[in-house]
């Protein structure tokens, strides 16, 4: 049997995907939670004092959350997806849960923390291998293709570039 460093460390890109989709599914399944109760996201972010706080705002907010959430779940423009949450998270931590503090009943401001550092990874770090923009990339170790025409230009080049050294000359 394999020590757990080991197999964490064979199933990094697993761990990765398995983390990014979670993220995603749960920032959907929150946006449309707005979404269907968007009355109560106003009053809630009017009574916290969120600045433009309107029900603009709080459908902005639902949107960033659903449509980032299913680029986060499949991998596809991850560093995108990701970074139109920190804003959202940002206000969240500073207008709502901040005053609850990390002690309070909800414990929602140590989530919210945590969610804005995996959401930090994400925009660093980018989708991984296995996501739908990890599929599109190259395997390590193999040249990035390239179009054909760049490749008939290289030996027409090549040809052209032979033809005039003095080693071919004499």
């Amino acid at each position: 049997m394999k020590p757990l460093t080991t197999w964490s460390e064979d199933k990094q890109d697993l761990v990765w995907a398995c983390l990014r989709a979670y993220l995603g599914f749960s920032l959907v399944a929150r946006g449309y939670v707005y979404f269907m109760h968007i009355d109560p996201l106003v009053e809630l972010m009017t009574s916290h004092h969120v600045p433009f706080a309107s029900n603009q705002l709080a459908q902005i907010v639902a949107v960033t959350h659903v449509a980032g959430g299913l680029l986060l779940t499949f991998g596809w423009m991850t560093r995108l997806a990701a970074a139109i949450q920190i804003p959202n998270v940002v206000g969240a931590i500073l207008f709502v849960h901040l005053q609850e503090g990390f002690f309070g009943a909800s414990q929602a401001l140590g989530h919210a923390l945590l969610v804005l550092v995996v959401l930090g990874a994400f925009v660093a770090n980018g989708g991984g291998s296995w996501s739908v923009e990890g599929s599109l990339r190259p395997p390590k170790g193999r040249p990035e293709a390239r179009p054909i025409a760049d490749v008939e230009s290289d030996a027409t080049h090549a040809a052209h570039a032979t033809e005039a050294s003095p080693a071919t000359r004499r």
